[in-house]
C-alpha cells in the first residue's frame, strides 16, 4: 500500500466508533445509517471524479458548460421551491441564474481577487458553487412570494396600471413585500450562517495555505458577492418573466394563478 491508501484506511477506521456504538445500543435504523454512508461515499466518489477531470482539463468551454448544467439544476430547485410551472418558468429563471452567476463571479475573480485567468477551474468553479448552493432556497422563496403576491394583490396592480403607472411601478410594492418577507426571516438566521457557513469557507482557505487575515477578508467578500448574486438574479427573473405574467395591455394572465402555482 502507498502512503495515501494507508491514510485513507486510517480515516475509514473512524467509522468503527459510531457503527459499534449504534450496534451496541441496538439502534433500530442501523441499516439506514449504513446505506446513507455508502450512498454518501458513492456520491463523493462521483463528484471527485468529474471535478478531477474538470480541474485537469481546465478548459474555458468545459467550465462554462459546467456552469450551464449547474444553473439548470439550481433553476429546477428554485422552481420546485417557488411551486411554479417548469415549462413556463424554466427558461427565464435559467437565464437569470446563469447570467447573474457568471457576471458576479467574473467581477469577483477579476476586480476583487485580481486574477489573470478568471476562467481557471481552481477559482471559477468553487466561487460559482458557493453562489448557487447558498442561494437556491432563498431565490425560490423570494420568487414564490412575488408570484403569490401578484395573485393576491392583482386589484392593487390593476389600480396602479389603470392610473398610468408603468409596469415596474405597479409591481414594485409586490416585489418589495416579497424581498421584505424573505430577507427579514433570513436576517434572523445570519448568526447561524456565521457559525456554520463562514467557518466552513474560512477553514477551506486556511487548509489551502491562505493567510488567516486574507482568508477572513476573502470569506466576507464572497458572502457579500453571494448576496449581490441573489438580488441580481431576482431582479432579472422578475424582468424576464414580465411577458409571461402580463399581457401586452398589462393585464395579469392565468399563468400565475392556479395553473402555474400549486399553492397560493
Amino acid at each position: 500500500m502507498d502512503s495515501l491508501s494507508v491514510r485513507v484506511l486510517f480515516g475509514l477506521l473512524l467509522l468503527v466508533i459510531p457503527l459499534y456504538l449504534f450496534y451496541a445500543i441496538g439502534l433500530k435504523r442501523l441499516n439506514t445509517f449504513v446505506v446513507s454512508v455508502v450512498r454518501m461515499a458513492v456520491q463523493l466518489a462521483l463528484v471527485g471524479m468529474y471535478m478531477y477531470w474538470l480541474f485537469d482539463q481546465n478548459s474555458v468551454w468545459l467550465n462554462l458548460l459546467w456552469l450551464l448544467l449547474m444553473s439548470g439544476v439550481t433553476t429546477g430547485m428554485i422552481i420546485q421551491q417557488a411551486r411554479l410551472n417548469y415549462k413556463v418558468a424554466f427558461l427565464p429563471l435559467f437565464v437569470s441564474v446563469f447570467v447573474s452567476s457568471l457576471a458576479v463571479s467574473l467581477y469577483v475573480l477579476k476586480l476583487v481577487m485580481n486574477l489573470d485567468q478568471v476562467f481557471t477551474a481552481r477559482w471559477f468553479i468553487p466561487v460559482n458553487v458557493l453562489f448557487l448552493s447558498l442561494s437556491a432556497e432563498t431565490l425560490g422563496l423570494v420568487l414564490r412570494e412575488y408570484f403569490i403576491g401578484l395573485v393576491r394583490f392583482r386589484e392593487h396592480y390593476y389600480y396602479k396600471v389603470g392610473n398610468g403607472a408603468s409596469w415596474i411601478q405597479a409591481v414594485a410594492p409586490i416585489l418589495r413585500r416579497a424581498l421584505d418577507r424573505v430577507y427579514l426571516s433570513v436576517s434572523h438566521q445570519l448568526s447561524l450562517t456565521g457559525i456554520i457557513v463562514f467557518p466552513g469557507l474560512l477553514i477551506g482557505l486556511l487548509m489551502m495555505g491562505v493567510n488567516p487575515w486574507y482568508g477572513v477578508l476573502s470569506t466576507g467578500l464572497l458572502l457579500i458577492a453571494t448576496l449581490a448574486f441573489q438580488v441580481i438574479a431576482v431582479l432579472l427573473s422578475v424582468f424576464l418573466t414580465r411577458r409571461i405574467v402580463t399581457t401586452v395591455r398589462g393585464q395579469l394572465t392565468d399563468i400565475i394563478s392556479k395553473k402555474r402555482l400549486t399553492h397560493t
